[in-house]
Order: C-alpha cells, then sequence, then structure tokens
C-alpha cells in the first residue's frame, strides 16, 4: 500500500492535470450534408496522478475525446487545458518497424536531440520495468502483439508527458495477455505517478485499473455517469 498511501498523503495537495469543459466536436456527413455531433456538451477533470478510465459503446466519441486532448483534432467549442505535454499510447502499437525496441523506445527522445548516452541512461530502466530488456535488439516482426504495445507504452513512458494518454491500448490483445498487461499497467503507473487518461468498452476493465469511471452515452457522446472506484490499492488483477 505505499504507493497508495504516498497519494493518499499528497491528497490535499493534489493539482489539476487535465480540464476539459463544455465541449463540442462535430464531423461533416457529405452523404446527407449535415453534422453528425461527436461529443455534446463535456466536461471533466483529472487530478495528478489519478487514473480516470472513459467508458462507452463504440462511436460514442471517447476516442475522438482523447485525440482532442493529444491536440491531434480540434473541438468546435468548449475548452481544454493541460498542465503539462501528454504521451499516447493507442491500440495500433504504432512501433516503427525499421527500428529495434530500443529504437522504437528512444525514439521520443532522439527527436529532442538527447544525446545517445542519455537517451540510453533513459531507457535502459524502461525495458526493464516492462520487460523487454533480453529483447531490446529484437524488431517488432519478431515480437508478439504484447510485446509490441509493451513497447508502445515504455516509448511513452520515454517521452515523459505528464498525462499518459491511452487508447484502447490491449483492445486487441488475446484474454490473457491483456490481463497481464493491465497488471503491468497498474505495477509502472505505480511507480511513476503519472496522471492516466484510459480509454475503454470493457467494464472489467474499468473497474480494475480505474480511481474513477467516466461512462459516456452512445452518439452524440454525452457523461452519464461519473463513479469513484470502491476498491482499495494496490490491487490485484485477478483478485
Amino acid at each position: 500500500g505505499g504507493a497508495e498511501g504516498a497519494r493518499a498523503g499528497r491528497g490535499a495537495r493534489l493539482m489539476t492535470a487535465v480540464s476539459v469543459e463544455g465541449l463540442w466536436k462535430g464531423f461533416h456527413d457529405r452523404r446527407r450534408d449535415d453534422v453528425l455531433v461527436a461529443l455534446q456538451d463535456v466536461s471533466l477533470t483529472i487530478e495528478d496522478n489519478e487514473f480516470v478510465c472513459v467508458l462507452g459503446p463504440s462511436g460514442c466519441g471517447k476516442s475522438t475525446l482523447l485525440r482532442i486532448l493529444a491536440g491531434l483534432e480540434e473541438a468546435d467549442r468548449g475548452t481544454v487545458t493541460m498542465a503539462a505535454r501528454p504521451s499516447v499510447v493507442f491500440q495500433d502499437h504504432g512501433v516503427l518497424p525499421w527500428l529495434t525496441v530500443e529504437q522504437n523506445v528512444e525514439y521520443p527522445l532522439r527527436l529532442r536531440g538527447v544525446r545517445r548516452s542519455a537517451r540510453r541512461e533513459r531507457v535502459a530502466p524502461l525495458l526493464d520495468m516492462v520487460g523487454l530488456t533480453e529483447f531490446r535488439g529484437f524488431y517488432p516482426h519478431q515480437l508478439s502483439g504484447g510485446m509490441r504495445q509493451r513497447t508502445s507504452v515504455a516509448r511513452a513512458l520515454a517521452d515523459d508527458g505528464a498525462t499518459l494518454l491511452m487508447d484502447e491500448p490491449f483492445g486487441a490483445l488475446d484474454e490473457q495477455t491483456r490481463v497481464v498487461l493491465q497488471q503491468e499497467l497498474l505495477k509502472i503507473w505505480s511507480q511513476t505517478s503519472r496522471s492516466v487518461l484510459f480509454i475503454t468498452h470493457s467494464v472489467d476493465e474499468a473497474l480494475v485499473l480505474a480511481d474513477r469511471v467516466v461512462v459516456m452515452s452512445a452518439r452524440p457522446g454525452r457523461i452519464l455517469a461519473d463513479v469513484r472506484v470502491p476498491f482499495d490499492r494496490p490491487r490485484d488483477i485477478l483478485e
């Protein structure tokens, strides 16, 4: 309970990592010459070091919300305030096939001009954290889907954004791999003190991972409920 105790002890000093107020987003439907509303008046906050799952059916706008937070799309109306730059993990791992595991993980640092020795020093503990040290020289085609997704998570951690935005990162994996990576994610989160916004359509996944679950309606996406998960930390996925 050390990590959870530390969070509880800092409770009075928590800061808001993400603030969304009155967010609207629509897309033009050329066939009907109409606007499809994806997000309707969405407001939510995520506190520093908090793990929030956004739960909803396919097509409810939850991925659109994440893309707006990541700066990949613009809202039509409303405000988004991020305390610091986020890092993103998508469902499709998005690792670069011509780079090794280690090169993929250090890629954000390389783009920022970090020298090679400093990149290796930063990446080595991340590879160990996600269990890929032995596979650091492997290419993505030599890895399982779960290993490629671990690589993507490690790359987002190397990117060092204060908030981790995760868009159904385990959705394409088999159930056994999914459970293992859920457990690993909780362990990594407890060690890194990031705020997390995790998109999912699985009630079970939301309940085992999150501090809070934000429930969205079918399109147009609106927030129906904001539920605090009643389970203590640390958590064991199988329990």
